[in-house]
């Protein structure tokens, strides 16, 4: 069957297949959906949702597009030195539950599931379009890092131009394996992911000022510090704490790290 033309209020072109994928707003894509019906997305605004006219399966895949607007693909897993990261599935749930709901990683996170359920409705909520990316060292689940499409700041007659060009990212890992430097490692590597394959022109990231562990991190892999609020945040034990806000230009990336070596930008595909 030939090319289907859709429109949509998108961008750029990538392609995507039927498998899992992760996305970020505002980026076109090729939808090759399993019964070989192709949609292309092209760069039009505001367009009607005609997508129910498709069959299930890949009306299905057009429904996502349409709340999440855009999507890219990344071919996972990806890998570093030590680690490979991957896209989250439903399995991995009791496998971050295990330290997710440990009080030292919950200590610093702005939302901390209550329980096991509570965090799988999270993860598997539609109305989200963040990335969760799991952090394996071999075959076992030590990090989640989150990806969270955001729109740059612009005024109001060039606000169009500014959609999706920035990520914020969040992650927790299991103390279990800390002091290895796999977090900088993996968080190092989501970042060459945002800046080299999801093209976003700027990247941020936000902490309690107590949380002396993320943003050591943060600096480790060349974030600038752009903010440091006073008595800002207000702790889930009642109490307000300074935050610090770090970003990063894609031009300024990779920046060598601490001990002078390269940060793993650059994520190998299998």
């Amino acid at each position: 069957m030939a090319p289907t033309l859709l429109r949509w209020s998108i961008q750029r072109t990538v392609e995507l297949t039927p498998t899992p994928v992760q996305s970020l707003p505002r980026w076109t894509a090729r939808v090759f959906c399993s019964k070989a019906l192709r949609v292309q997305i092209s760069a039009v605004n505001h367009a009607p949702n005609p997508y129910r006219a498709f069959p299930g399966d890949c009306r299905r895949v057009l429904c996502g597009l349409a709340i999440l607007s855009e999507v890219t693909l990344i071919e996972w897993p990806v890998r570093t030195e030590r680690l490979s990261l991957r896209a989250y599935t439903p399995d991995d749930i009791d496998a971050l539950w295990t330290f997710e709901q440990l009080p030292q990683v919950q200590q610093w996170l702005g939302w901390a599931p209550l329980s096991r359920d509570k965090l799988r409705d999270a993860m598997d909520a539609k109305s989200s379009n963040n990335t969760h990316v799991m952090v394996l060292l071999n075959s076992t689940i030590i990090g989640h890092i989150m990806i969270m499409p955001r729109d740059s700041w612009a005024q109001m007659d060039v606000l169009d131009r500014a959609k999706g060009l920035e990520a914020e990212l969040g992650w927790m890992f299991n103390p279990a394996h800390g002091g290895k430097g796999y977090a900088t490692e993996a968080v190092g590597a989501a970042i060459g992911l945002c800046f080299d394959t999801l093209k976003v022109r700027r990247i941020h990231a936000g902490c309690f000022a107590d949380n002396t562990a993320s943003w050591r991190l943060m600096e480790r892999l060349g974030l600038r510090r752009e903010g440091h609020g006073r008595a800002t945040s207000l702790h889930r034990e009642g109490t307000w704490h300074d935050s610090l806000t770090y970003a990063l230009l894609r031009e300024e990336w990779p920046q060598p790290l601490a001990d002078g070596r390269t940060p793993p930008a650059q994520a190998s595909a299998p």
